[in-house]
C-alpha cells in the first residue's frame, strides 16, 4: 500500500511587482519540503493565483474566484511579500493581496493557522497596524535565505516531537560520492543539546566575522603569524586540479609535499615554490589494466621514523581497488624514492568491495588508514593499523577492524598510545571508539551530540549564481585530540540549530569518560561553511581549516583556532563557484581539506585548501590550490 503523506498547505500572496521573489519561493519550499518534510511524512503544497487560478467571471470580481482556489482559511502558512505596490482594490475596498493577507489574519485570531510570513522590500502600509510581525529584507538572496530559515522554524515546531531517522550504515546518507545512485537526504528532529543522551557542559557558537577576519599581509603578530601563503598555479593551468579537490599536506623542516585531484607536488624550500609530481608515477608493472590511479590522496608523516606517507586511491570502480600507500623518508622525498605498500579490499576481507575516502593518523607505535567500504548492497567502514616499526622495516602488515554497522571512520590526529576514532550512529549520537595500542579490538562508546540535518548535497549558491555544497554530506571530515579533550567535526545542513544556511558542527569530548564538554557550531549568517578540518601542534592549541561561501562570497578558504582566543585568518579568496556538472547540473566542492602540525617543532601548522581564480578556463580542472603556514 502506497504511503501517505500529511499535507501542509502554503499559500503565496503578493503583487505582480516581486515576480522574481515568486521564483525563490519556490526553490526554498523544494528545498525545505526535501531536506525536512518530506522525510518525515509531509509534503509542502505551495498555491498560488498566478498558477492554481482559470479565466473565469465572478459576480465580486477575480478575488470571487480566487478565494476558492487559495483556501486561505484552510491553509497553514501563508507568505505575503511587498515591494513598492500593494495590488489592485477590490470591492471590499481593500487591494486583493490585502484582502488575502487580511483574511488569513483572521483566521489566525480564530482557529490558530494559518502562519502569517509577510516579508517587506519597500513597503509598508496599514498591514503593520495590525498584530502582525513582519520582515524586512533587501534583495532576492537575502529574502530567499529568510524564508528558507523561516520554513524550517515552522517545520521545527511542527515535527518537534518526531523520531529521529538513523542513518547507520547508508550510502545514501553519507554520499558516498563515486558511486552512481540517485542522492537522498536523511533529516532530523531538533532539540535542545544533549537532550536524549547527555548534556553538554557548554553549547558555543563560533560565528564567521568578516570585519573580524584578518587578511593576508595584515597580520597582527599577537593574534596570527602567517609565515607562508603560496598558489600552486601548475595544476589548474594543466587542467589537472579538479573542483572536487581533496587537497593534503606533510611538511618537515624545509619538505613540503601536497597532494590533490589529480597531482601532487613538492616544495624544497618551505613552500615558497613547487615542482609537479605526477602521481601516476606510483603504478607499478604488475597493476591490473583496470588498476588505475583514479584521484583522492592523503599525505602525512611519521616523525619517530623520519617517514613521509603518501596514499593514493586506486581503480577499478567496480570494487576489489586498492589503497596505494608510499614510503619515503625526508631526503628521499627530495629524490623520488617511495616503497609502495597495497592495501585491498581482499586483505581487508570484503571480496569485491570499493574502497574510497582515505585518510591517515599517526599514533606513538602505528599508522592508521581509514576508509570506505562498499560492497553490493551493504556499506561499512574500515581503520587499518599498521605497525610503525614494521614500515620503517620494509615489512608492513596490517591489522584491519571493519564494521557494516556504521559509516566513514575518523581516526584523530595525535592521538598517541591510543587511537580514537567516530562516525555518525544517527543524527544525534556519534559512536566513539576507543582502541589503545596493547589491546587487539577497540570498544565503542556513544556520545550524544545536538541533532543535525544532513543529507547527499546541501544548499548554498555563489554570487554568480553556481552552487557550491551539491556535494556535501555529514561525514567527519576533521578529527584531533589535544591533551585529554577530542574534537570531531563535520558539516550540517541548514535548518540545523534553526541556522539558515550550512555549517560546521563540532563536538568537543573529554577522551577520558567519553562526554560532550561542548558543541561548537563554526557558522556565518550569511554564507555557508563546510569541509572542516582539524589537527593539534605541540602546546596542545587546535587549529581548524574550512571553507566559507555563498550568499556574497565565492568559496574561499579560512583558518581559525578553536582553543584560546577564537581568531579566523581568510588565507585565500575566491573569484568564482564551481562549473556545474554537464550531467546533472550539480556544483560541487569537497571533499576535504588537510592540516596539519610543520615538523619537527610542531608549534606552527601547515593547511591545504584551493579556490577558483579568476575567469577560469570553463573546465572543472582549473582549481588554484594554495598552500600555507600559519600559527601564533
Amino acid at each position: 500500500m502506497e504511503e501517505t503523506a500529511k499535507i501542509i498547505r502554503v499559500v503565496l500572496v503578493s503583487p505582480n511587482d516581486v515576480q522574481a521573489e515568486w521564483k525563490c519561493v519556490g526553490r526554498a519550499i523544494e528545498e525545505v519540503d526535501r531536506v525536512r518534510a518530506r522525510p518525515s511524512g509531509y509534503r509542502l503544497e505551495l498555491y498560488h493565483w498566478k498558477t492554481d487560478a482559470n479565466p473565469g467571471w465572478h459576480p465580486e470580481g477575480p478575488q470571487g474566484l480566487i478565494d476558492p482556489i487559495l483556501q486561505i482559511d484552510n491553509s497553514d502558512i501563508l507568505i505575503g511579500i511587498f515591494w513598492k505596490r500593494i495590488g489592485t482594490v477590490t470591492q471590499d475596498g481593500t487591494t486583493g493581496t490585502e484582502h488575502e493577507v487580511l483574511k488569513a489574519f483572521e483566521a489566525s485570531k480564530q482557529n490558530g493557522r494559518p502562519r502569517l510570513m509577510i516579508y517587506f522590500s519597500d513597503f509598508k502600509d496599514k498591514l503593520s497596524r495590525e498584530q502582525v510581525l513582519s520582515w524586512p529584507y533587501k534583495g532576492k538572496t537575502e529574502f530567499e535565505r529568510q524564508l528558507r530559515g523561516h520554513l524550517f522554524d515552522y517545520l521545527n515546531d511542527v515535527l518537534g516531537k518526531l523520531p529521529t531517522q538513523a542513518i547507520e550504515a547508508s550510502r545514501e546518507a553519507h554520499g558516498e560520492p563515486n558511486l552512481n545512485r540517485v542522492p537522498a537526504r536523511v533529516t532530523s528532529t531538533m532539540v535542545k543539546a544533549g537532550a536524549e543522551v547527555g548534556t553538554p557542559r557548554k553549547v558555543s557558537a563560533l560565528a564567521f566575522s568578516a570585519k573580524a577576519t584578518i587578511e593576508p599581509g595584515r597580520v597582527r603578530r599577537r593574534d596570527f603569524k602567517l609565515v607562508t601563503s603560496t598558489e600552486l598555479t601548475s595544476p589548474g593551468k594543466q587542467q589537472l586540479a579538479s573542483h572536487v579537490g581533496g587537497p593534503s599536506v606533510a611538511v618537515n623542516g624545509k619538505v613540503v609535499f601536497f597532494t590533490g585531484n589529480w597531482y601532487a607536488a613538492l616544495s624544497t624550500d618551505g613552500g615558497k615554490k613547487f615542482e609537479y609530481v605526477n602521481p601516476y608515477s606510483m603504478d607499478q608493472p604488475s597493476d591490473p589494466p583496470e588498476s588505475r590511479f583514479c584521484c583522492n590522496q592523503v599525505v602525512n608523516y611519521i616523525e619517530s621514523i623520519d617517514t613521509f606517507v603518501w596514499l593514493l586511491q586506486y581503480g577499478p570502480n567496480s570494487g576489489d581497488n586498492i589503497h596505494r600507500l608510499a614510503f619515503a623518508t625526508t631526503d628521499e622525498v627530495t629524490s623520488g624514492q617511495w616503497r609502495v605498500f597495497d592495501i585491498t579490499a581482499r586483505s581487508l576481507g570484503v571480496k569485491g568491495a570499493y574502497l574510497s575516502f582515505p585518510d591517515l593518523a599517526v599514533g606513538t607505535n602505528f599508522l592508521y588508514v581509514t576508509t570506505n567500504v562498499n560492497v553490493r548492497s551493504r556499506s561499512g567502514a574500515a581503520v587499518v593499523r599498521m605497525p610503525v616499526s614494521q614500515i620503517a622495516r620494509g615489512e608492513p602488515t596490517i591489522e584491519p577492524f571493519v564494521s557494516f554497522d556504521l559509516y566513514s571512520f575518523r581516526v584523530a590526529q595525535n592521538c598517541h598510545d591510543t587511537a580514537f576514532f567516530a562516525a555518525h550512529k544517527n543524527t544525534s549520537t556519534l559512536s566513539v571508539f576507543c582502541w589503545p595500542e596493547s589491546d587487539s579490538i577497540p570498544a565503542s562508546h556513544d556520545v550524544g551530540v545536538p541533532r543535525w540535518v544532513g543529507g547527499n548535497g546541501y544548499y548554498s549558491r555563489c554570487p554568480d549564481g553556481r552552487k557550491w555544497l551539491d556535494r556535501s554530506d555529514p561525514r567527519l571530515t576533521g578529527a584531533t585530540k589535544a591533551g585529554g579533550e577530542l574534537f570531531f567535526a563535520w558539516g550540517v545542513d541548514s535548518g540545523s540549530n534553526r541556522l539558515p544556511n550550512p555549517f560546521v558542527q563540532i563536538a568537543r569530548i573529554d577522551s577520558q569518560d567519553l562526554t560532550l564538554i561542548e558543541n561548537i557550531n563554526v557558522f556565518d549568517a550569511e554564507s555557508a561553511t563546510c569541509y572542516p578540518a582539524l589537527a593539534t601542534n605541540a602546546t596542545n592549541e587546535v587549529a581548524i581549516s574550512y571553507m566559507i561561501g555563498g550568499g556574497s562570497r565565492f568559496p574561499s578558504h579560512v583558518v581559525s583556532m578553536l582553543t584560546g582566543p577564537r581568531r579566523e585568518l581568510l588565507v585565500a579568496s575566491g573569484d568564482r563557484g564551481p562549473v556545474p556538472d554537464t550531467a546533472t547540473g550539480a556544483g560541487q566542492w569537497g571533499d576535504y581539506l588537510t592540516v596539519r602540525p610543520v615538523f619537527p617543532d610542531r608549534k606552527l601548522f601547515a593547511v591545504a585548501a584551493y579556490t577558483l581564480k579568476g575567469k577560469g578556463d570553463g573546465t572543472r580542472l582549473d582549481a588554484t590550490p594554495h598552500f600555507a603556514v600559519f600559527g601564533r
